[in-house]
């Protein structure tokens, strides 16, 4: 038996009431996949889980399903966030595509002193957080937070959340080390740029009051891979 199509649906899903599918959808079921009415696919809506439905309605401009039976409950992942400096376009989608996958709650963008961009399209990582969880199964999509400074960034940065800062000096503890030895419930990994965090900038994330400075290793790592480096091992260590 083939793997269901999964589609995300911006409205609200509820059992036996049709929803309009957006023209991309329409196009995606009808000339890509060769649905027709009749067939079923899952939807899911970053809030209520996935769901059976049933094509009623298929065409090049239209397409209508109807929800008929919840399969998976809402999956929100462990809450850990991910600050970054962002890079080159082709390695930020890596990026956002990965650690949807993975399970991560938000992505913070941050401005550096050594930033190789300062621009950051959300509602394009927001289509590629979409295609990763319809891909991988997963109903969750992170929130993709406002680029902003390094001093904003801690103004509003929770009290109550740990930050990680993975410190390409491999200055400190393995972050194995950190994230066995301490008991916390909510993080953030913070991951600078390739080219390094200042040193006033090295020194405000060290002055924050709820701060582990954690080494990755001695390899100069790119940014897509310390990521994903310290993101599994959060997942390994923590999550269930």
């Amino acid at each position: 038996m083939s793997k269901k199509v999964r589609l995300y649906s911006e409205a609200s899903i509820n059992l036996f009431q049709p929803i309009n599918l957006p023209m991309k959808a329409c196009h995606y079921l009808y000339s890509v996949m060769r649905k027709k009415k009749g067939d079923r696919i899952i939807l899911f809506d970053n809030k209520n889980g996935d769901f059976l439905s049933v094509i009623n309605q298929l065409s090049r401009s239209t397409a209508i399903v109807e929800p008929i039976e919840k399969t998976a409950n809402y999956q929100v992942p462990k809450d850990i966030w991910v600050a970054f400096t962002p890079v080159k376009k082709v390695r930020n989608d890596f990026i956002i595509e990965k650690c949807t996958e993975i399970g991560i709650r938000k992505f913070q963008p941050i401005i550096s002193e050594h930033s190789v961009t300062r621009k950051v399209r959300n509602e394009k990582w927001k289509l590629q957080s979409i295609e990763a969880a319809e891909q991988c199964g997963g109903n969750f999509l992170p929130e993709i937070g406002r680029l902003c400074t390094l001093e904003n960034f801690f103004k509003t940065f929770p009290k109550d959340r740990k930050l990680i800062f993975c410190n390409e000096l491999a200055a400190g503890p393995k972050i194995r080390t950190v994230l066995v030895d301490e008991s916390f419930s909510k993080a953030c990994l913070l991951i600078g740029p390739e080219g390094g965090f200042s040193n006033r900038e090295r020194e405000m994330i060290l002055s924050q009051k709820n701060v582990s400075s954690v080494s990755l290793g001695t390899r100069i790592l790119r940014t897509e891979t310390a990521i994903i480096y310290a993101l599994t091992a959060w997942h390994m260590l923590l999550v269930n």
